[in-house]
């Protein structure tokens, strides 16, 4: 366990100076032992404004395809800018993507709280670039939709715009999990 901690500790250590515009910022990060239960603390930047689960507060509200649009070009960016630094987020959803009141789209909670996850429940995933862009469409098919749907099923519906349906059908056949 000291050895995945340590590794753990070198991650955040580099995680802690990536800085973006769309990127929750990373400060640092505390652990200790008590009785025989490790207790982690992460601080990182707090974000004013609310994520994209408040989306589906409602039932059945979908997101206007100006909005989706702008979801989707600041997540990309931040994706980017992760991939080009060798960083895999593992784990985007609706609950890690913040609409800021200022008007930003920022990402949080990537590579180190899945991976703290995976050591907790004793699972470990394969994740990868691959992985992010997939998830990151089953965040757009959940937006267009209007409810979270599961990785299993990602059926993108016929009725959307035809140049997005041709995004999202290229992407998701294309990929390999």
């Amino acid at each position: 366990m000291q050895r995945q901690i340590s590794s753990i500790e070198q991650e955040m250590n580099y995680l802690t100076r990536l800085r973006h515009r769309n990127l929750v910022k990373y400060y640092s990060m505390k652990y200790y032992f008590e009785e025989d239960v490790l207790k982690v603390f992460i601080l990182k930047e707090f974000v004013y404004g609310s994520n994209c689960s408040s989306l589906f507060l409602s039932p059945n509200v979908k997101v206007d395809l100006d909005q989706l649009k702008y979801i989707a070009k600041g997540t990309l960016i931040a994706l980017d800018y992760l991939h080009r630094n060798n960083v895999v987020h593992k784990d985007i959803r609706d609950s890690c993507i913040y609409l800021s009141d200022a008007g930003h789209i920022k990402i949080s909670n990537y590579s180190i709280h899945r991976r703290l996850y995976d050591l907790f429940s004793r699972t470990h995933s394969n994740y990868s670039k691959k992985t992010d862009i997939f998830k990151f469409g089953g965040l757009l098919l959940s937006l267009l939709q209007g409810n979270v749907i599961s990785d299993s099923n990602m059926e993108v519906p016929t009725w959307i715009q035809p140049d997005l349906y041709d995004f999202l059908t290229r992407k998701s056949s294309s990929m390999e999990l």
